[in-house]
């Protein structure tokens, strides 16, 4: 009989989410994906491939949740309220560390072209 499944999918991609975001992707090395995911080593490579594979998955994630949390805002406040708080949430704060898009294209050399589709 198989064993279950001992893990959340989401969690797992919004803790690498966290991580790749704070650290950058070059920064971040699989041992340490592992440790805090909480997944074993053959799931982790069963799921994603690789770091990269586990990168673009995050990052798809970030935007899904980014945008989703972005529109929410539109559509719970029509008109121009509705304007003035979408562009609030943008607005800086101190624990402000980038948007996980743009510091990923500073690190753009180390990715595939297929990482960006």
């Amino acid at each position: 009989m198989a064993r279950p499944v001992e893990y959340d999918l989401n969690k797992v991609l919004n803790t690498a989410m966290e991580i790749f975001w704070k650290k950058g992707f070059e920064g971040v090395s699989m041992n340490e994906l592992v440790t805090h995911t909480g997944l074993n080593r053959r799931t982790m490579y069963s799921l994603f491939k690789d770091k990269e594979g586990l990168f673009r998955d995050a990052l798809e994630n970030y935007y899904k949740k980014q945008s989703s949390d972005k529109l929410s805002v539109l559509i719970k406040n029509p008109g121009i309220k509705g304007i003035e708080l979408f562009f609030e949430t943008f607005v800086f704060s101190n624990k402000f560390i980038g948007c996980l898009f743009s510091n990923t294209i500073r690190e753009k050399d180390f990715m595939t072209e297929e990482t960006y589709k």
